[in-house]
């Protein structure tokens, strides 16, 4: 049966009780009475409460193995117990035990005294004394500097790798706090020595830890990391305590150098004048984003570490890019790829991003670069468009176009060239563009296309062509220099075929010289023919005037008139003559 507060004092007078509750509830030393049948606690005066951290009433309905350590119920030789307090802490309690049947035929009273640190110093001491033993041995062993400090009498006992790590002489020497003092770099000695101080001051500190820089015996400074253990007195007093200097330089230059990388790399991220960020593998959440992103998109770092990758893609893209996020990124392999983002003005860009895998912050993450590509591609849009309105100008135009390169070799002949010459545009390409111009004609041409290097345009006259069968054929062509041109570069060579205007042009100028040729004969048959009528007709005209004459006789007048038919005779010989060769050269003329 249980029963609570002074229900539990029985078979007494009152006075009794009062001065047993009295002595009971107000005991510096935590006690309770409890049920040794089952362990049932029944009283428990306020020392026990605070102690442990229960109130009355909650301690009242507690059992003893709710606060003993399991294993630890029953008594050890030394009545020392391990209870565990309301936090879940273990302590150390040392246990006395009575029986009140006063109070209760079955009920015992206990008392127990918290001696946590004391059997913590006592197992310091033991460890000491065993540490002790093997000191020197261990510090023969140890790349460390182990020491022994006594605080008391202030002398520290260094092991030997005092002298192999730090290169100081042990021979006979005193090392006392002010000589370790004046071995700490000057800009660590005033923090260490007050971190130590502290340390020390606090009682229920018994571990030392710093890091500093401690000056090797030739004068240089290392990076050590020293690590001591307080042993304290019953008052809680430092009286010594054993440590030992471990040479970190190493891993102190790894670490500069692992942060220096790691600066690097944060520069790198955030002034890179590059679009950059880091997202989420798992979630697309932005983690990070830098400058030059946030001044692209117009989102602010805020705004961006909101959003995940998603919310820069376009609605009608959001399925290609759920394909490409579980196709191309893969963990721990690089990707790129050709995107189209949004800005936060609703701009869309076409991006080229390439991504690899970072772990950031514990996560896994990605960091990618952006390039803006826009303009490049619509360029480049631009040019293919270009070339093929040129391909099919040249490719359905009756011009023979040829483009040239530097050293007048044939890149390109369109099919109307191929029909032209008769040779197929694979056996052209490479060849000599001068091989199919005619001997006479060559010199003229060279010299035309001489003049590219002062003129972008140059015409040069009709030429003679030999195709692959031998014919001729005349052609004109303009020739222009497009090297400079980003979709041509070369020099383009347009030419016409102009041989039935050639050929009709030499008959026209044939027949033009026959007509010449024709007229200067009969400007010498004029001449002679004029200089042989004129002699006759001279002597006709002499004679016709003195026949007028009226005072000639009649022989002389016959003697004239005879004289005047041979004239008139020779006259129309010559006259006969001229009309005969006149009509000869006419027939020849026309035949």
């Amino acid at each position: 049966m249980r029963a609570t507060g002074p229900c539990y004092i029985v078979m007494m007078s009152s006075e009794q009780r009062n001065a047993l509750s009295e002595l009971f509830n107000f005991s510096p030393v935590p006690m309770w009475v409890y049920n040794i049948e089952n362990m049932q606690i029944l009283a428990a005066n306020a020392a026990a409460c605070k102690s442990y951290g229960y109130s009355a009433d909650e301690f009242c309905a507690l059992t003893i193995d709710v606060i003993a350590a399991e294993g630890d119920i029953t008594e050890s030789d030394d009545n020392i117990y391990k209870h565990i307090i309301r936090t879940g802490e273990v302590i150390l309690v040392e246990v006395s035990s009575a029986p009140m049947p006063s109070w209760h035929e079955h009920a015992h009273v206990i008392s127990a005294v918290d001696v946590t640190q004391r059997e913590k110093a006592k197992e310091t001491e033991r460890q000491l004394r065993l540490s002790n033993e093997r000191f020197n041995y261990a510090s023969r062993a140890s790349n460390e500097a182990i020491y022994d400090w006594d605080i008391n009498i202030d002398h520290i006992y260094w092991a030997d790798g005092f002298c192999r790590v730090f290169g100081y002489s042990l021979a006979g020497r005193k090392y006392p706090l002010t000589s370790w003092k004046k071995m700490v770099h000057p800009e660590d000695v005033t923090t260490v020595r007050e971190s130590l101080r502290r340390t020390l001051k606090d009682c229920r500190s018994h571990y030392w830890n710093a890091h500093y820089r401690f000056m090797h015996a030739l004068g240089r400074y290392l990076y050590v990391e020293e690590t001591g253990y307080i042993i304290r007195d019953n008052n809680g007093n430092a009286i010594r305590m054993i440590g030992a200097l471990r040479d970190i330089t190493a891993q102190h230059e790894a670490a500069a150098a692992l942060e220096a990388s790691e600066r690097r790399y944060s520069d790198l991220f955030h002034l890179s004048p590059l679009p950059m960020w880091v997202y989420d593998l798992e979630s697309y959440q932005f983690l990070d984003v830098n400058e030059a992103a946030v001044n692209l998109y117009g989102y602010s770092k805020e705004e961006f570490l909101a959003m995940t990758l998603a919310d820069i893609r376009r609605p009608e893209d959001r399925k290609e890019f759920a394909i490409l996020m579980q196709t191309n990124v893969v963990p721990n392999k690089g990707h790129s790829a050709l995107v189209r983002h949004v800005k936060k003005s609703g701009e869309t860009m076409i991006m080229n991003v390439t991504g690899n895998s970072i772990n950031y912050g514990n996560r896994e993450a990605r960091v990618v670069a952006a390039v803006d590509v826009t303009e490049k591609i619509k360029s480049r849009e631009a040019l293919a468009n270009s070339e093929r309105r040129f391909r099919r100008l040249i490719q359905e135009g009756s011009d023979l176009i040829a483009v040239l390169d530097d050293e007048m070799k044939i890149k390109y002949i369109s099919p109307a060239g191929e029909h032209a010459l008769g040779i197929r545009a694979e056996q052209l390409l490479g060849t000599d563009a001068f091989a199919s111009i005619h001997q006479e004609d060559l010199d003229r041409v060279i010299g035309a296309f001489s003049k590219l290097g002062n003129e972008k345009r140059v015409e040069v006259d009709p030429f003679r062509i030999i195709d692959s069968s031998g014919n001729i054929r005349w052609v004109e062509t303009v020739v222009t220099d497009m090297r400079e041109d980003e979709t041509i570069r070369g020099i383009i060579a347009n030419s016409r075929d102009v041989t039935p205007r050639m050929l009709a042009e030499a008959e026209r100028m044939r027949y033009i010289q026959e007509i010449e040729e024709h007229n200067e004969k009969l400007a010498e048959i004029t001449w002679t023919q004029a200089h042989l009528v004129r002699a006759p007709l001279a002597r006709i005209l002499g004679l016709v005037e003195l026949l007028v004459d009226n005072g000639i006789d009649a022989d002389t007048k016959t003697t004239l008139l005879s004289y005047l038919l041979v004239s008139a005779t020779e006259l129309d010989d010559i006259i006969r003559k001229v009309i005969e060769k006149s009509q000869a050269i006419t027939e020849n003329r026309d035949n």
